[in-house]
């Protein structure tokens, strides 16, 4: 179930960090990234230790 919100999240953050009149080349290797400007880097760097 984690996995699956995480990959969700994902795919929305790509999708909302793009600007939208230029076309998007969907790679979800490159949405799934712990590093750089990724939802899963974003999701991790928020929670709360």
């Amino acid at each position: 179930m984690l996995a699956q919100q995480v990959g969700v999240g994902a795919v929305i953050f790509h999708d909302l960090k793009n600007y939208r009149l230029n076309d998007i080349e969907f790679s979800l290797e490159d949405m799934l990234r712990f590093e750089g400007e990724t939802g899963p880097y974003v999701m991790h760097e928020h929670h709360p230790y």
